[in-house]
């Protein structure tokens, strides 16, 4: 009994590690998957009781964003994913420009960050892809916030590119900034935040869609959007840049701009 218990075991391991270095070998190009999109508010609890109203699910405060000027509350959309709602955090001084939370008006969809696919690519990978393009994704550092619990939420974030306002968001806001969750010991967001809502799908619209395009698929990102006809290669032709994400709740459909 033994021996066949451990010949199986090690079949088993070999049989994973063969299928993890051909799925490797498979993405030579980075795949890539919404983990959170960025909500800008005027205020935290202005933004949480709107988005209460919106959907029937009152978000969980998250915490301080120390340096940046900026302090979050979230909401989760299960799969992994979750809603930042995003504001200036009135400890810190005032004008935070962090992830486009300087937008006007608010609330506004300012942008979303991306983590590679299970078994996919390393962020640096992705960042290399993408410079192919002409694009620069920036430098990987590793971030830590602490939650209102006192525990440490750390993870490694590639957003040095979605840093300086707005106006200068990479593509409006399209080309996501990047995370990894590698480093950090405590369950995602997705899973401890409250619940009731679900991504059905995020769209992108550009005023000039083959600019942005050949960026998202060096990046992996393309898949990240919802597959439309307009927007055969993930992004919709429109007057401005902008994101839209079609949530379901517990009120219904919801869009979020």
């Amino acid at each position: 009994g033994s021996f066949r218990g451990g010949s199986s075991r090690r079949y088993r391991i070999a049989n994973y590690s063969q299928r993890t270095s051909s799925a490797m070998a498979a993405a030579a190009t980075s795949t890539l998957k919404v983990d959170h999109l960025v909500w800008a508010v005027k205020s935290l609890p202005e933004g949480m009781a709107a988005f209460e109203e919106l959907t029937g699910v009152k978000p969980a405060m998250g915490g301080q964003h120390m340096g940046l000027g900026t302090h979050n509350a979230l909401a989760s959309l299960g799969n992994g994913q979750y809603l930042e709602l995003l504001a200036w955090d009135p400890a810190q001084p005032p004008n935070p420009k962090f992830l486009g939370v300087d937008a006007s008006p608010l609330p506004r969809l300012v942008s979303f960050c991306a983590a590679p696919a299970p078994g996919s690519c390393s962020l640096e990978a992705a960042i290399a892809e993408a410079a192919k393009a002409g694009y620069d994704g920036g430098v990987v550092e590793e971030k830590s916030r602490g939650k209102p619990d006192g525990t440490t939420i750390r993870y490694r974030l590639a957003s040095s590119k979605h840093a300086d306002g707005f106006a200068t968001l990479p593509a409006g806001g399209l080309i996501p900034f990047l995370i990894d969750w590698s480093p950090n010991e405590l369950p995602h967001p997705s899973e401890t935040t409250p619940a009731g809502c679900t991504l059905a799908g995020l769209r992108a619209y550009h005023p000039d869609p083959a600019s942005v395009e050949p960026v998202l698929k060096a990046l992996g990102a393309t898949a990240c959007f919802e597959p439309r006809e307009d927007a055969p290669n993930g992004v919709a032709p429109a007057a401005e840049a902008r994101l839209e994400a079609i949530l379901d709740t517990p009120k219904g459909k919801v869009t979020l701009r």
